[in-house]
This record gives C-alpha cells, sequence and structure tokens, in this order.
C-alpha cells in the first residue's frame, strides 16, 4: 500500500477514478468460533480494513450503497458476501466485493486493490487472504497507459506485521513531534466505523423496489 501510494504521488496513475476491492477466497471462519454467534459479520471483521484503505485515499465518502448477504455452505454464521459502493461524486467509482466462501479450484480465487487513473494502472494482490493462514505472496503490477508491459514493482515486508509496525512507527512519530498528522486516531477510526455502520444501514432498508408483479 506504501509503494502504491508513492507511485500515485509521483504521478504514475495521472489523475485517479477508480478503485476497487475485490476478494473471492475460501476464508476459514470455522477458525473463530466466537463469530458463529456474531449478529454481524463480513463488513464488520473483514471490509472494515477496505473501508479505511479508501478512506485513505479519498477521504469520507458523501453516502454508501451496500449488501450484504449469507452463504448456504456455512448457514450457521452471518453475511459472508458483501458489495459496498463508496460515494465521492459522478468522476470517482469506489467499490469493494467479497465473496468468502469461493471454496472451487485456487486458481480462480482473487484477492487485490486496483487504482485506476488517467495515465496508469496498479493493481496489488493481498497474498495474505488467499489459501488463509498460510497465505500466497504479496506483489504489485504497474501499467502505463499506451504500453503493453506490466511492470512489476519491488516490495518489502508483508501485512504481518510491518502493517502493524506502521501504525506503531506514526503514532511514535506523533508523539515525539516529528509528524503533525496522525493517520490512527481515534477520530479517524470512528469516521470508519460511521462508514460501516451505513453499510450496514443501506443493505438493510434495501435498494429502490421495482413495480414488477409477482410470478
Amino acid at each position: 500500500m506504501l509503494a502504491a501510494c508513492a507511485l500515485y504521488q509521483r504521478g504514475a496513475l495521472g489523475t485517479l477514478h477508480d478503485i476497487e476491492i475485490r476478494v473471492s477466497t475460501h476464508t476459514p471462519w470455522d477458525l473463530w468460533t466466537f463469530l458463529r454467534s456474531a449478529p454481524r459479520l463480513e463488513i464488520l471483521y473483514h471490509s472494515i480494513h477496505y473501508v479505511d484503505l479508501i478512506r485513505s485515499w479519498l477521504g469520507n465518502p458523501s453516502r454508501v450503497y451496500a449488501k450484504t448477504v449469507r452463504n448456504p455452505r456455512t448457514p450457521d454464521l452471518a453475511a459472508t458476501k458483501s458489495i459496498l459502493v463508496l460515494d465521492y461524486g459522478e468522476w470517482m467509482r469506489a467499490v469493494i466485493a467479497t465473496n468468502h466462501g469461493l471454496d472451487f479450484a485456487p486458481e480462480l480465487q482473487h484477492s487485490y486493490v486496483q487504482w485506476e487513473g488517467t495515465e496508469g494502472l496498479l493493481r496489488a494482490q493481498m497474498g495474505v487472504n488467499l489459501d488463509y493462514p498460510a497465505g500466497k505472496p504479496d506483489f504489485l503490477l504497474y501499467a502505463q497507459r499506451g504500453t503493453r508491459i506490466t511492470e512489476s514493482i519491488p516490495l518489502e515486508g508483508n501485512w504481518f506485521p510491518d502493517a502493524f509496525l506502521g501504525s506503531m512507527n506514526s503514532l511514535q512519530a506523533f508523539v515525539m513531534g516529528a509528524t503533525r498528522e496522525l493517520p490512527t486516531s481515534v477520530e479517524n477510526a470512528i469516521d470508519t466505523m460511521r462508514t460501516v455502520e451505513a453499510a450496514y444501514l443501506s443493505s438493510e432498508r434495501g435498494g429502490e423496489p421495482l413495480p414488477f408483479e409477482s410470478a
């Protein structure tokens, strides 16, 4: 994520107009037995991180459209599949689509974040979600408009433990006065929770009904 942000800040994407997060994997929810009684699951325990990610790039959305649904193969669990659309106006698409019950061939599973701009595209594989908990490698690909070449960006570290190290480093830098920005502030976390709650409300209230007659 840091490498993608650095490339964007250097102008590699041009004008950013699309962020897509797509996860279709098999998540062994039985590893966390407390989830069997959880009234909320997928967005609250998983997609919340993607909401955080999109907010770190685009700020707070004006509204959220969402639907989270259950899987008949895991009837003892709450919803494990979700689609979220975060509204940033007519020039930006921000989408999170997850399906944690895809237990077919591994080559059909995927887990990525994709940023599309007017001049380039980045796609990051989040390997931690694939063959969990063993995981697969992370990688970051870059494609420039006008070429057929896809470049692999060198990466260091991994989600665990480096993502947590990054949070602690930012806190220490803030406390020591090295920076005035604190991306992991309580206020920022509350805004993510507001967005998550809006997603659940959207899912519960439903979309625009169509005047079709019942079959």
